[in-house]
């Protein structure tokens, strides 16, 4: 699978996160790509991107009912990667995007 690359020094998560299974769409330098997200908490996601997005790389994820999250890629391993949000969703975006999931 790779070693995994961190954009900088590991830090523990600020919060649990929810595990999903929900299509979305991330954009990297303003290129939309599919993305399966796989976890989701308030301030970041992971997910699995069939192209593969660069560590560090400035993104736009679009979820269900939201309006789209800036955020910035902080590990990547294969296809997978962890992001950060810029602004941490609200609680009632968090309820809106996992509501997506049991639609």
């Amino acid at each position: 699978m790779g070693q995994v690359q961190f954009a900088e020094v590991f830090t523990p998560r600020i919060v649990d996160r929810e595990p999903v299974d929900l299509e979305a769409t991330i954009s990297v330098a303003n290129r939309p790509r599919p993305i399966t997200l796989i976890n989701l908490s308030s301030h970041g996601f992971m997910g699995e991107c069939r192209c593969g997005v660069p560590l560090r790389a400035r993104v736009v994820l679009d979820l269900p009912g939201l309006e789209p999250m800036a955020g910035c890629v902080r590990w990547a391993v294969g296809r997978r990667v962890g992001g950060r949000f810029d602004t941490p969703l609200d609680e009632e975006q968090l309820a809106l995007a996992l509501a997506a999931v049991f639609a």
